[in-house]
């Protein structure tokens, strides 16, 4: 049995050092773990900071135009929904990795040849894919909406000299202090930027180690059908060769498999047939296996995402 990890990608898929900075995978070992609590809190607090700005900003002191009230309410409704998508996705840390664990030695243990191989590459390229086109959207996406504020104000400058234009955050803000005076605005600005940044990064991670293990196991049933298939079009031939010797040979849709390379008594035909028989068998079973091993992969993920995926339609209808 051959083991492909020698040359694949990691299976805990695209963005896993991102996750791993952002405290969002739970890493083996005592002192590793403590640190990884650490780096989760800060990630929780960068998001639950955002909801207390514009939840204040609400209460305290609400805006009177309409797209203010309208930015608030949907700032808070998504960094809620984030919230609890990264809280849970922690929580679920030790399911996640049953998950990850499981399909690398399905993966190992049903190895089955350089076609198999060439199927979970391409599956781990599409996942690569889908990773690097969300932070070409994620990412822009997040600088534009730091930036925006800033641009504004110079733009607003250069058209009216006459008066100072007000400073804006990034997200709307209000404290029992002057928060638009130096430093303390420059302070805010850059603590509100940066949490942007991490809502948008969890949210890219998280979402695509889904996105990923769902390919992965999408690849795996295509390898089942695969071999499935491959054995559906079995042949077996016999052919008779002066009189009381014959050939053998076992023939596969994409590959062959000569069982007898010569000439071969008669009185040993059925003993070669039986073998040939008992592979057959024997192929059929780890097809069983392997499809049962699927399963589990599948009853893990889908507990693990039983909760997360109404998060994720309740963020997405926001």
């Amino acid at each position: 049995m051959g083991h492909p990890s020698a040359d694949s990608d990691s299976l805990e898929g695209p963005g896993v050092i991102l996750r791993r900075v952002m405290g969002l995978w739970r890493p083996r070992g005592r002192v590793a773990r403590i640190f990884n609590v650490l780096l989760a809190g800060i990630t929780l607090v960068s998001i639950a900071f955002l909801v207390v700005c514009v939840a204040l900003k609400l209460y305290a002191d609400p805006p009177e135009e309409l797209e203010q009230i309208a930015l608030c309410g949907l700032v808070a409704s998504l960094c809620v929904g984030f919230f609890f998508k990264a809280s849970l996705f922690m929580a679920l840390g030790g399911t996640l990795r049953q998950t990850v664990r499981l399909l690398e030695d399905t993966r190992v243990e049903f190895f089955s040849g350089d076609n198999n191989k060439l199927t979970r590459r391409r599956y781990q390229k599409l996942s690569r894919n889908i990773y690097y086109y969300g932070q070409m959207v994620a990412v822009p996406a997040a600088i534009a909406w730091v930036t925006c504020p800033l641009l504004s104000r110079i733009l607003a400058k250069t058209d009216q000299d006459h008066h100072e234009v007000q400073r804006q955050f990034p997200v709307p803000v209000w404290f029992p202090l002057d928060v638009y005076a130096s430093p303390i605005f420059e302070y805010m600005y850059v603590v509100q930027s940066f949490c942007v940044l991490v809502v948008a990064e969890c949210c890219i991670s998280t979402d695509i180690f889904f996105v990923h293990t769902m390919l992965m196991v999408a690849a795996e049933l295509e390898v089942l059908n695969s071999n499935l298939s491959s054995l559906g079009h079995t042949n077996l031939q016999t052919k008779k060769v002066k009189g009381e010797e014959s050939i053998f040979r076992y023939k596969t849709y994409d590959r062959r498999l000569t069982l007898l390379n010569g000439v071969q008594p008669l009185g040993e035909h059925a003993s070669t047939e039986d073998t040939v028989h008992e592979w057959l068998h024997e192929q059929l079973v780890k097809s069983v296996r392997h499809h049962q091993a699927i399963l589990r992969v599948v009853s893990l993920l889908q507990s693990a995402m039983d909760v997360s995926i109404f998060i994720l339609l309740f963020v997405n209808m926001a």
